[in-house]
């Protein structure tokens, strides 16, 4: 992932979190989330559990929180 790419992709992540959208980042292999860490990119996605190996996952982990939030 080049330059441009990282300042989109924070960008993006940063707006919609403004607007308190969930970011979550599923099918990013070993390298590029190690680029991202690297730049540090990884520390503004706030939580933990942000990145998945599948969507079906991210999936499952936004109903889970959702299911918890409804509960309280």
């Amino acid at each position: 992932i080049d330059s441009t790419a990282l300042h989109a992709l924070r960008d993006l992540v940063v707006n919609t979190q403004k607007k308190g959208i969930t970011v979550l980042i599923a099918g990013c292999n070993g390298p590029l989330r190690d680029r991202l860490e690297q730049v540090g990119f990884k520390s503004q996605i706030s939580g933990e559990g942000q990145y998945f190996l599948h969507v079906q996952d991210a999936i499952d982990y936004y109903d889970r929180i959702k299911a918890k939030e409804e509960k309280v």
